[in-house]
Parts: C-alpha cells; sequence; structure tokens
C-alpha cells in the first residue's frame, strides 16, 4: 500500500511582510493520511529565504503556494522541518464516507431505485463495521475485513446471491474509490478477489395447477387490478418497475404488442414484448384500451389513472390476499413470472421466443431458469411423451390455437371499427 501526498491547503509566515533575525519565512501545508485518519502538517522552507525583500519572499511563497494548491511537485530542497501531526478530528479516511461519496458521483447515472438499493447495503455495512472495526481506515482496509463480513452476512440467513450482490456491489464502490484517491493513495481493493458463492437460480416456487385454478377463481373477486397485474407479470414476463410505470400509450393494441422504456427495464434497453391470447382477452375484458393515453395502467384509484402506485404496493396487496385466502407464503408475487416461463416451454414455445419476452440477454440464462426446475413440473414430458413409433398428437393444440386466433381477429375488427 502506497500513500501519495495530496496537498489540502497552504498558508504563508511572513511575519508582517518584515526580515527578522531568527526568523525565516515558509509556507505551511497539510496531507491526508488516509492510512492513519489524520492530517500531517508540513512546513515547505525551499529558496524563499535566499531572497533579501520581503516583497520578493512573498513573490516567491506564492508561487509555492500556487504549486501547492495545483497539486504540483515542489523542489526538493533542504530546510524543512520535522512533520509534525495535527490531531484535527477528520473522517476523511472513513471507509463508509468514502463510500457515500462515490455512490453520491453515481447518483446522475442511475435510477433512485438503484441509489436506494446500494445506500441500504452500505447503511448494513456500516451497522457492522462499527460494531467490529470502529477505528478503520480506507488505509488499514484489508480483504481479510471484506471477507469476514460476507461471512457474516451468510451466517445471518443471507442467501448466496444476496452474498454475492453485496460483493460486486461494493467491489464497483471501490473502485470508484480508488480513482478518488489516486493522488493520495494506492491500494488493492480488498473487494476483488473473494470467490463467490454458488449461484442459486430461481429460488423462487411455482405455481401447481391446482394453486393456480384456485387463484383464478377467488383473486378477480378479492381484488380485481392485482389479478390484472398478476397477468402481465405471468405472461408478459414483466418486472415491478416495468408495471407502476406502464402507461396505456405504451400498448399497441392493435399491434398486440407493449413497450417499456429503457429507463424501467433491467438491463436499460427498451423492452417490446408480445401479447398473449390470455392477457389479451383480460385486457379487452377490462377495456383497457378506452382509457387516455396519458394514464397509469396500475393506479391508486384500482384503476387506470393518474396516480402512480409505489413499488411495493401489489407485493403488500399479495401478502395480505394469501393470508385472507391460507395460501403458503413461499409463493412469492414475482414467481408467476418463472411458472409462465415454465408454463411457455411445456407447451412448445421455443426458447428463443422465451428469451425475447422476458429480455434476457442470452439463452443460457433462459435455460438456467428452466433447468433449475423440480421434476414433478415436467407433467407433459411424464404424461404426454409418444411411445416409439407413434406421431406426436399436436392437433388437439393445433386447433385451439385457431379458435383463440379467431377470437382475437374479431377482437381487433371491433376496435378498428371504433377507432375509425
Amino acid at each position: 500500500m502506497k500513500r501519495i501526498d495530496k496537498k489540502i491547503f497552504a498558508s504563508i509566515a511572513n511575519y508582517q511582510m518584515q526580515i527578522i533575525p531568527n526568523k525565516k519565512w515558509f509556507v505551511i501545508y497539510y496531507v491526508q493520511d488516509f492510512t492513519k485518519g489524520i492530517l500531517l502538517k508540513r512546513k515547505y522552507y525551499g529558496n524563499i529565504n535566499k531572497y533579501a525583500t520581503p516583497e520578493e519572499r512573498m513573490q516567491e511563497c506564492l508561487r509555492i503556494k500556487e504549486l501547492i494548491e495545483q497539486n504540483k511537485p515542489l523542489p526538493n530542497l533542504r530546510g524543512a522541518r520535522k512533520i509534525e501531526k495535527v490531531q484535527v478530528k477528520q473522517n476523511f479516511a472513513s471507509p463508509i464516507v468514502l463510500m457515500y461519496q462515490a455512490l453520491d458521483q453515481r447518483k446522475s447515472r442511475i435510477d433512485y431505485l438503484t441509489f436506494n438499493h446500494y445506500r441500504s447495503k452500505i447503511k448494513c455495512f456500516a451497522d457492522w463495521l462499527n460494531v467490529e472495526y470502529e477505528q478503520i481506515t480506507i488505509g488499514n482496509f484489508k480483504r481479510e475485513i471484506a471477507e469476514e463480513f460476507i461471512l457474516h452476512l451468510k451466517q445471518s440467513g443471507r442467501k448466496n446471491n444476496t452474498c454475492n450482490a453485496y460483493r460486486t456491489i461494493f467491489y464497483s464502490l471501490f473502485s470508484d474509490i480508488q480513482e478518488l484517491l489516486k493522488n493520495a493513495l494506492q491500494f488493492e481493493n480488498p473487494w476483488q478477489d473473494i470467490v463467490n458463492f454458488p449461484k442459486m437460480v430461481n429460488p423462487y416456487r411455482i405455481y401447481e395447477t391446482n394453486i393456480e385454478k384456485y387463484i383464478s377463481e377467488t383473486l378477480p373477486i378479492y381484488d380485481e387490478q392485482l389479478w390484472l397485474y398478476i397477468l402481465f407479470v405471468h405472461y408478459g414476463f414483466m418486472r415491478g418497475p416495468e408495471l407502476i410505470n406502464l402507461k396505456i400509450d405504451n400498448i399497441d393494441f392493435s399491434g398486440r404488442k407493449i413497450t417499456s422504456a429503457a429507463a424501467n427495464t433491467k438491463n436499460k434497453k427498451t423492452k417490446v414484448i408480445a401479447i398473449p391470447v390470455p392477457l389479451y382477452k383480460e385486457m379487452m375484458r377490462y377495456r383497457l384500451h378506452e382509457y387516455p393515453k396519458h394514464l397509469y395502467v396500475f393506479s391508486k384509484a384500482g384503476r387506470p389513472g393518474e396516480k402512480q402506485v409505489s413499488k411495493n404496493y401489489f407485493r403488500n396487496k399479495w401478502s395480505n390476499y394469501r393470508d385472507v385466502h391460507n395460501i403458503d407464503k413461499d409463493y412469492k408475487i414475482y414467481a408467476w413470472k418463472h411458472t409462465g416461463m415454465l408454463k411457455a416451454n411445456e407447451s412448445g414455445v421455443d426458447v428463443k421466443e422465451i428469451q425475447k419476452q422476458a429480455n434476457h440477454h442470452s439463452l443460457d440464462q433462459v435455460d438456467q431458469y428452466l433447468a433449475n426446475f423440480s421434476i414433478k413440473n415436467r407433467s407433459h414430458l411424464m404424461n404426454d411423451f409418444p411411445e416409439i413409433g407413434e406421431v406426436p398428437n399436436i392437433r388437439k393444440q393445433d386447433k385451439q390455437k385457431d379458435i383463440d386466433l379467431q377470437e382475437i381477429k374479431e377482437m381487433l375488427e371491433i376496435i378498428t371499427k371504433r377507432i375509425s
């Protein structure tokens, strides 16, 4: 670990512009010591006292002062007194202070949800650090401390993916700190070589057919808007931020597609999804196409409106519904997306189409989701696998598709007539 001098500010001892015997002129400046978390006081004499007049000495002092304030190197001349420590209470060397500072610099480049997510993780780290290493500075923060914190998270019951997320976020923030302190301190990123825990893909419980049927019969009566929200998650593979920001204008009813702005998607790219038949039917039943385009699809009014719901609005509603109907808490609201992906795959939908609908960056990511489902969810494979020599029976599925497409065609004709 290498410390580099960082000049903070400078002042001049000029003795009221007089030349007094045995009183040398000098320039005072301070250096941040990030290893000890203190300021170091330094005096620089240089060639100042070789000048004969106060005016010449002052001119040289001002030149030195300018070099210090511009963080430029000073001539390496003798005559400087021994360094004196200035015991000023400072927190500039605290890892937590520097992490918050690095995060603040990102504020204009990230959305508020990500910003608050990072802040909450730093707060968790600060609470632990204040107990275990109260006086730690950035210069003394070692990899062993970082590993100890990750182990603490694991022992506290955090899942593997959560522990890995902490490491990734803190590695990124410490990289920014390295850049911030590049002229003051050089150090290795302590989070760099910490090995991730095995990734746990799809921690959600998939909805079984009997549970799905019960919910489809009771939820529309309990809360129609919550039911519609779940349909968008299930059939559109859409995430919470996409849905709470969704407006009527984002839905192309005639083209049967939905566009999510890049600011609301996970990978910050514009997302366009197709509207499957079951979702389209419900959208028509709710008459979404008749609402003004500037309204949010999901609002506090329980129907399309101008007041946007919060990020936990539907999660809390879903929790209340589960309690009322005695549904296991393992059934999470976001699991409707994973259940939909599985059912689409089992129904013969190509994995490439599922990838585009879910906006995943690769087919491997989709495969990771689908490969981690329980064997009991592979009902088509267990029950409908044809014997050797038999022709697969897909006529029934094709017939149902023809019926659904005909219904969609009729709905589109009605919408076209209303628009014209």
